[in-house]
């Protein structure tokens, strides 16, 4: 069906749709609560931004799922995006990758860090961004509060204690050590460390310190008291930001050419407990609202706990949409403020600031990097001038049927996409590797003799010896001289011209991670290629 007559088919229902280029990959994900009047204001209308015109100007084709009401729509559209990251959507930074800590639903549970969050019935904490914060946290809860570890089955009968309740970092309940109620009640308390509610804690923590005096349980009130004492050094840490003992959440942004850096600050009754930040991607041509917007929607989604104030440095789309979907996963009343005076637009500001900070710190890094990687280059290869514009080739086939080649081109150590081109192999017949890579250099040379076009500073190649010379012999065959180099995958060996033997770089070298970046990008844009003419050919066949 064709995209006119699936556009002229779509139903007048609330649900999400997915734009998909020529090869099925999907570029927006969107929802309406009207399906075909939504999708058809994208058609023939002259698109607002460059960004918008481009997206359009690439859709061949589009899926639509209906939901039943908006707030399903919207917690479909985050699922979708969260799992193809789709080009023109604003998506939160490999937010997959964020660990969690879970507290297990077992009659002695559990606490461990996790990178996947099921609907088993545990809690979870987090996301963490920072792997050593996560490290850190439960390291001072297996310190204070040390349930178990292990997977054993409880209750068949006493098992040997491990080390663990030797050093005290288990109560060893599988030893019969500690019933089910009082593990339950340490339970409860790592939960409200985990919660932040460490004034709760204490005076739970105090209460008990005293009936454990009382009945003369003095090691246990010693073990209580100095529990109580390693919490009360972590409140006397945590900012106090009102006298109302309130949970907020602060959410701000700070804009970058490329990308956008959010800053959240968790504030639990009253106090600043931490905070995390997120990297935002696809914000080109996008406003500050739809931004502000996206990264709403993509937080609450994952995250496990929603205060009832969430103060917001600007205004949303969709606000009451939203607002009814965070309450209908709180299950309790949450306000959506936009602070505009006083001490909750000072907190916007500090997060603002902080974000910005962020920002330009992995700005800065990254862009040291790549120069540190392209002088590291230089030095390797021996050139006269920083490689700046590197050009990859590679070839994709399989026992030569549908054989293609690629090239990739980077520039100042990114990707520059307009650069890409594909090749079908003409000339070569059968499984022939080289003749494949000598056909598409010199294709792709021969044409820039003839329009005069700048060489690049280096070539890459995948493979190993023979693909370097044979790109060296097809350069010859032109009269072009460039530098040349070819990395191997299996064990990441570097071939340059006039060297018998592989450079091998240091698993750590900068040089290294360019170089397999961008031959990995070369190999996946000819991949790209050559599964898109499979699919062709099978629908025709």
């Amino acid at each position: 069906m064709r995209l006119e007559e699936r556009i002229a088919s779509l139903p007048q229902s609330c649900g999400v749709y997915l734009f998909k280029d020529e090869a099925g990959n999907i570029l927006y994900v969107g929802k309406a609560t009207n399906l075909a009047k939504r999708v058809k204001s994208y058609f023939p209308a002259p698109a607002a931004t460059p960004k918008l015109s481009a997206l359009t100007s690439q859709i061949r084709d589009l899926d639509y799922k209906v939901t039943d009401n908006e707030v399903e729509a919207l917690l479909l559209e985050c699922n979708l995006i969260k799992e193809y990251h789709p080009r023109y959507n604003v998506s939160l930074r490999d937010d997959k990758r964020y660990p969690y800590l879970k507290m297990t639903r077992e009659d002695f549970p559990r606490i461990f860090v996790t990178r996947k969050v099921k609907n088993d019935g545990a809690k979870y904490f987090g996301p963490y961004t920072n792997a050593q914060a996560i490290r850190q946290t439960l390291k001072l809860l297996r310190t204070l509060f040390p349930l178990r570890t292990c997977q054993k089955k409880i209750g068949l009968k006493p098992q040997k204690p491990c080390l663990n309740y030797h050093i005290k970092r288990c109560f060893a309940p599988c030893a019969g050590k500690m019933g089910r109620e009082d593990y339950g009640r340490i339970v409860e308390e790592a939960r409200l460390f985990l919660k932040g509610e460490q004034d709760r804690l204490i005076k739970r923590l105090e209460r008990r310190m005293g009936e454990a005096k009382e009945a003369l349980r003095f090691e246990e009130a010693i073990i209580l008291r100095n529990q109580i004492q390693s919490l009360e050094k972590i409140r006397e840490r945590q900012k106090v930001i009102s006298t109302k003992p309130l949970d907020q959440d602060v959410l701000a942004f700070a804009l970058g050419p490329d990308s956008a850096c959010s800053q959240i600050f968790f504030i639990r009754r009253g106090k600043l407990m931490g905070s995390e930040h997120f990297f935002l991607r696809g914000i080109k041509d996008k406003s500050k609202e739809e931004i502000l917007t996206s990264l709403v929607k993509q937080y609450y989604y994952n995250a496990t706990y929603i205060p009832k104030e969430v103060i917001l440095q600007n205004e949303i789309e969709e606000k009451g949409l939203i607002r009814d979907y965070l309450e209908q996963k709180a299950r309790r009343k949450v306000r959506l403020l936009i602070p505009r005076k006083g001490d909750k637009l000072n907190l916007i500001r500090l997060a603002e600031k902080n974000a910005g900070l962020i920002l330009l710190e992995e700005y800065s890094r990254s862009q040291q990097m790549k120069e540190e990687a392209l002088g590291e280059l230089q030095r390797i290869l021996g050139l006269r001038e920083l490689p700046f514009r590197i050009e990859a080739f590679d070839i994709s086939s399989i026992s030569g049927t549908l054989a293609t080649g690629s090239l990739v081109t980077f520039k100042g150590g990114e990707p520059d996409k307009d650069e890409y081109r594909r090749f079908r192999i003409k000339r070569t017949k059968g499984r022939d590797d080289y003749a494949m890579m000598s056909e598409i250099v010199e294709r792709r040379y021969r044409r820039f003799l003839k329009e005069r076009k700048i060489l690049p500073d280096l070539i890459l190649v995948d493979g190993g010896k023979g693909q370097l010379n044979t790109v060296l012999r097809t350069l010859k065959k032109l009269k072009i001289k460039l530098p040349v180099a070819a990395l191997a995958k299996e064990y990441e060996h570097l071939f340059i011209p006039g060297r018998s033997l592989p450079l091998i770089l240091a698993r750590n070298s900068s040089a290294l991670y360019l170089l397999k970046r961008i031959r990995d990008e070369a190999h996946r844009f000819a991949l790209a290629y050559h599964r898109k003419l499979r699919k062709k050919k099978l629908v025709h066949d």
